[in-house]
């Protein structure tokens, strides 16, 4: 196709992201309705909820440079499925 590993990664990751964004997305405008449904939260308190989530999120991503120097890969991936574990 004239197109280099890298720019098929590159492409295959922008790709992955956009495909994400939708359920990421659904995720948080769905998990308000059913916070509200099944736990009896307000919209505010879901809402802030989620968003307080997300700062978390956008912070560890900013972090991640100092992180990276602190933590090997496999750290930082072993850590990452702790958060997800202890979430579930």
């Amino acid at each position: 196709f004239g197109i280099t590993v890298y720019n098929a990664c590159l492409l295959g990751c922008m790709l992955l992201n956009v495909s994400t964004k939708g359920s990421i997305g659904s995720f948080e405008t769905m998990g308000i309705s059913f916070a509200e449904s099944h736990f009896g939260l307000s919209a505010a308190v879901a809402g802030t909820i989620v968003s307080i989530n997300g700062m978390v999120g956008v912070a560890s991503l900013l972090s991640m440079s100092f992180l990276g120097r602190l933590l090997t890969d496999i750290q930082m991936i072993i850590g990452g499925i702790t958060v997800c574990a202890v979430g579930i």
